[in-house]
């Protein structure tokens, strides 16, 4: 019997072509079944297109897939490598603090036994020494003791940005104040406020950035007393504060320096002074682990403004409420 006398579905079946391609770890099976124009030979081009359309679509479907497949273990690996890195990372800061505090522990014990040798020294022999002699012991209790200093700014250096703290509501003009009533020096500036908010923030790191840029602005001028103005700008996802004085300023030259670890200003450059040079430092360390940067404007000849940004939501956070 004829093609004619078959069950239409049992012929179609007959004639049918199946291809079947491995893309990645999946088979993929593009199954043609034909009508029966085509079985009885009445083969038209809308057969040939149908054929060359599904061709050309298994071809760009096993290479769109084999690309976005290598794509994502390429993402996998560089993912896993960063993970590493990280890791090795976070061993090396424990190591470096660990060692900073064990520095700093272990090297002030005998620092405050050479302090406090000299003092004595001072106090029952004073009157019969020299005066050179008294100057030299004089010389080494300030020294031991600038040397303890440096060793409670490395330690808080080598902290710094990794205490763990929970964001809350902070009023910086509150904030600002307390600083104030803590540094010896205060009582000879006059301070003005501006603009300063109130927002969700971590208060001990903003706590530490402004008491050393208020320290570092009264122990560097120039005169006796002097001017000082804490002022805040709304720049949208962040705030920028400024601490400004009226001191001799920062010449060009030295103010990319001034942040770096013990630098100071040399002795003979306006507003120099003995310092450890920890405390701009750590205020650079602070504000770039709280995702914002810090920079100073001065002409170098009235005054400098230590400018710094302070993102509106904790880095890891929650959203903070609206600076107001």
């Amino acid at each position: 019997p004829g093609p004619a006398l078959r069950e239409p579905g049992a012929l179609a079946a007959e004639h049918a072509v199946s291809l079947t391609r491995a893309i990645g770890t999946r088979p993929w099976t593009l199954r043609f079944v034909p009508t029966r124009r085509y079985i009885d030979g009445q083969v038209t081009w809308q057969a040939w297109v149908v054929l060359a359309g599904g061709l050309t679509f298994t071809g760009l479907l096993g290479a769109f897939l084999l690309v976005m497949t290598g794509r994502a273990a390429l993402e996998a690996d560089r993912l896993a490598e960063v993970a590493a890195v990280n890791e090795q990372l976070r061993v090396t800061n424990e190591a470096l603090s660990g060692f900073a505090y064990a520095a700093s522990h272990d090297l002030k014990s005998p620092l405050r036994g050479i302090s406090q040798l000299a003092e004595f020294l001072i106090e029952d022999h004073g009157a019969a020494l020299p005066e050179a002699a008294h100057t030299r012991l004089t010389t080494i209790r300030e020294r031991a003791g600038w040397m303890m200093r440096l060793l409670d700014d490395l330690l808080a250096f080598s902290r710094a940005g990794w205490l763990e703290e929970k964001p809350e509501t902070v009023d910086t003009a509150e904030l600002v104040g307390e600083i104030l009533s803590m540094l010896p020096e205060s009582h000879r500036f006059r301070v003005s406020l501006h603009g300063l908010p109130e927002f969700e923030t971590l208060r001990v790191p903003l706590a530490q950035v402004f008491q050393n840029l208020l320290a570092n602005a009264m122990n560097h001028h120039h005169r006796e007393t002097g001017k000082l103005e804490v002022r805040c700008e709304d720049a949208g996802a962040e705030l920028v504060f400024r601490v400004c004085d009226d001191g001799p300023g920062i010449p060009p030259r030295s103010q990319e320096r001034v942040f770096e670890l013990f630098r100071t200003l040399r002795a003979g450059e306006p507003g120099a002074r003995g310092g450890t040079g920890m405390g701009l430092a750590m205020v650079r360390k602070i504000v770039g682990h709280a995702g914002g940067r810090v920079w100073v404007e001065s002409d170098g000849v009235s005054g400098t403004r230590f400018a710094f940004t302070w993102p509106k939501r904790p880095r890891g956070g929650t959203p903070a409420a609206n600076a107001r």
